[in-house]
C-alpha cells in the first residue's frame, strides 16, 4: 500500500491505497480513501469532501462518500454539519432501500470558551443500511438529541487554582423504525486544574438503556433482555504531567444494568532519565449480579517502555495482558530518522493466546505475528 498526506495551498489532501491478500474466507481486496478540505471565509473554518471504496475480487464492494463543514459564525460560536452515504453490493439488491437509510448526519452548534459559558446542541442520525465498509459504526438505526452547558473560571493570583469548569451533559437515542427510546445518559461533573500541575475530575452518571437482544460480557456473566436504569459515580486524578515521576488514577463505582460495579484503572509513570521512559497501566473491573450468580471480573495490564539513544533513533516496546480476552500482545517498534520528514520503521507484533487447551479445538499458542518495514519521505510540491 501507499500513502499521501501533506498541504497544498489552503488545501489539506489525505489518499491511502492498500492491497490485501486473500485470508481463509476473505478475498483478495483493494482498500481506497481520498480525503480533501479546504479553509473557508476564515482561518477557523473548512470544508471538505471524504470517498472511500473496499472492492473484492469476488465481486463485493463498499463506497462511501460524504461532505463535512466547520464554520466559526462568529466569536466563539462555530457550526458544524456533515453527511456520508454508504452503498454495496447487498444494499444496491434492496431497491427498497430509502436514501434516509443508507446515510448519517450530523448538526451541532456551539460555542467554545474556557471562561464563562459555553454549550452544544446536536443532532445526529444513522440509517438502518448506513455501513462503511472501511470502518464501523457501533450503533446503527437510530437518532440522536445531545447537548452540554458549562461554565469555566479561572483563578486568581492568590488561589492555587488555575482554571476550573462545571458542566452539565445529556443525550438521548431513539430507535428510528420502532420511535422507541434506546439510551439515555445525564451527568454532571466538574473538573479542577491547579497551578502546581495536579489535575482532578469528579462527576456522577444516569444511564437508561433498553437491551433488546441478551449479550454476553464474558463466559461467566451475560446481560438478559430488559430495560435498565443505573447510575455511575466517577473520579480522575493526574499528578504533574513534567514530574520524573507520576501516577494518573480513576475511579467507578455504582450500578451497571441489573448489578454492582467497581473499576479503577492505575497509570504510574517514570523517566528514568533524558533517554529511558518507563509507564504502565493496571485496569481493574468488577461485575456482580447477585440476582443471577454471576460475577464479571477484568484484569487489564499494560507496560511501556521507550527508549533513545539519539534524536535520530529510538526504539519503543509494549506488552499487554488481558484475561478476558485470554491474550498476551508484545509490540516492539525501531524508528531511524536521518533527518526530518524522513522515518524507517521495523515493527514487530505478536499475539499470545494464554487460556491453554481450555477451549475446543485448543487454539494454537500463537495468534499472529507480523514483521513491517515503513518508510515515509515528506516533500514540498
Amino acid at each position: 500500500g501507499a500513502r499521501l498526506v501533506g498541504r497544498i495551498g489552503n488545501w489539506d489532501l489525505g489518499f491511502i491505497d492498500m492491497q490485501t491478500d486473500e485470508s481463509i474466507d476473505l478475498p483478495s481486496e483493494n482498500f481506497g480513501l481520498l480525503r480533501v478540505r479546504r479553509r473557508v471565509l476564515n482561518e477557523n473554518s473548512s470544508i471538505g469532501t471524504l470517498l472511500t471504496s473496499r472492492v473484492g475480487r469476488d465481486g463485493s464492494y463498499n463506497y462511501s462518500y460524504g461532505l463535512d463543514g466547520t464554520i466559526r459564525a462568529y466569536d466563539n460560536d462555530y457550526l458544524t454539519v456533515d453527511w456520508a452515504q454508504t452503498f454495496d453490493d447487498e444494499t444496491v439488491k434492496q431497491r427498497n432501500a430509502r436514501m434516509m437509510d443508507l446515510s448519517r448526519f450530523r448538526f451541532s452548534w456551539e460555542k467554545r470558551t474556557a471562561v464563562g459559558f459555553s454549550y452544544e446542541a446536536s443532532l445526529s442520525r444513522n440509517g438502518l443500511h448506513f455501513e462503511p465498509g472501511m470502518g464501523f459504526t457501533p450503533r446503527v438505526n437510530y437518532t440522536r438529541v445531545g447537548d452540554r452547558l458549562s461554565f469555566g473560571w479561572l483563578g486568581d493570583e492568590s488561589s492555587s487554582l488555575q482554571s476550573g469548569n462545571v458542566a452539565l451533559l445529556g443525550s438521548t437515542i431513539w430507535n428510528n423504525q420502532t420511535k422507541s427510546l434506546e439510551s439515555l445518559e445525564a451527568a454532571s461533573e466538574c473538573v479542577l486544574n491547579f497551578k502546581s500541575g495536579n489535575f482532578t475530575l469528579f462527576g456522577i452518571r444516569i444511564f437508561q438503556e433498553d437491551v433488546i437482544e441478551a449479550f454476553n460480557l464474558s463466559d461467566d456473566a451475560t446481560v438478559p433482555v430488559g430495560r435498565y436504569n443505573y447510575y455511575s459515580v466517577y473520579g480522575f486524578y493526574q499528578s504533574p504531567a513534567g514530574s520524573d515521576t507520576r501516577v494518573a488514577v480513576t475511579l467507578n463505582v455504582g450500578r451497571l444494568y441489573d448489578g454492582s460495579r467497581v473499576s479503577f484503572i492505575l497509570q504510574p509513570a517514570w523517566n528514568v532519565s533524558q533517554f529511558l521512559e518507563l509507564t504502565s497501566e493496571y485496569n481493574f473491573t468488577r461485575a456482580a449480579f447477585e440476582s443471577r450468580n454471576e460475577i464479571f471480573l477484568s484484569h487489564i495490564g499494560r507496560l511501556r517502555v521507550r527508549a533513545n539513544a539519539s534524536t535520530q533513533l529510538s526504539a519503543s516496546a509494549f506488552v499487554q495482558y488481558s484475561n478476558t480476552a485470554h491474550a498476551l500482545t508484545l509490540n516492539m517498534r525501531i524508528r531511524y530518522n536521518p533527518r526530518e520528514g524522513n522515518d524507517f520503521f521495523i515493527v514487530y507484533n505478536e499475539g499470545l493466546n494464554t487460556e491453554g487447551e481450555k477451549g475446543l479445538p485448543v487454539p494454537p499458542r500463537t495468534s499472529d505475528r507480523t514483521l513491517l518495514l515503513k518508510y515515509s519521505y515528506t516533500f514540498v510540491l
